[in-house]
């Protein structure tokens, strides 16, 4: 006796009607929106202090930003001459002839190298770029206030059509960034012909 309620009762529930139901899910989303519009967005004040932290954030940031980008320049000029000294190198063995990495002008003491640099064959051996001869390729001066000197003012490094050094003495690079950063590179470029690279303390 007592499941045949239960059973009506299921079955009443059962039959409601779409739009009945739908009543019903349509009150909660209704209350829902209510309690959606009452959120607010920020204050003068809350906007003021986020701007504050965030100018703290960027002063604070900006001494490491400007000394990454100094290191990223000095790494890309070093990583050219070893390339124009490798490239050289390589063209003199496969020519059979002398190949020259030459310092562009103006040349300056102390910085050389500083104003760029052009790799080309020199069929003469003369040490210079005559009329013929070609360039493989040209440098451009370097950037900002970087200095690129040599030990003793060389201002080329020729490649005899073995790979080795025609002078076959050391030629010594130095580069360094601005005034004031003592982070630099020191390139060996040995007879036979083959560059060293090292990080470097000492530029002032």
């Amino acid at each position: 006796m007592v499941s045949g309620p239960v059973r009506r009762s299921k079955s009443h529930v059962s039959r409601l009607r779409p739009d009945q139901r739908g009543h019903g899910a349509g009150q909660g989303d209704g209350a829902a929106g209510g309690v959606g519009g009452s959120e607010r967005g920020f204050t003068m004040v809350e906007l003021m202090v986020t701007l504050v932290v965030l100018a703290v954030l960027l002063a604070l940031a900006a001494p490491n930003m400007a000394s990454f980008i100094n290191n990223s320049r000095l790494r890309a000029s070093q990583s050219e001459l070893v390339s124009a000294l490798t490239l050289a190198r390589s063209e003199a063995t496969k020519r059979g002839n002398f190949v020259v990495v030459q310092a562009l002008e103006p040349i300056v003491a102390g910085a050389e190298f500083s104003g760029g640099w052009q790799v080309f064959e020199d069929i003469n051996n003369n040490g210079a770029r005559d009329d013929g001869e070609e360039v493989f390729r040209s440098y451009p001066a370097l950037g900002g206030s970087q200095r690129f000197a040599t030990t003793g003012g060389v201002s080329s490094a020729a490649f005899n059509p073995r790979g080795f050094l025609k002078s076959n003495a050391r030629v010594e690079f130095s580069l360094c960034g601005q005034t004031g950063q003592s982070k630099g590179y020191q390139i060996k470029l040995e007879p036979v012909g083959l560059a060293d690279v090292k990080e470097q303390t000492t530029c002032s």
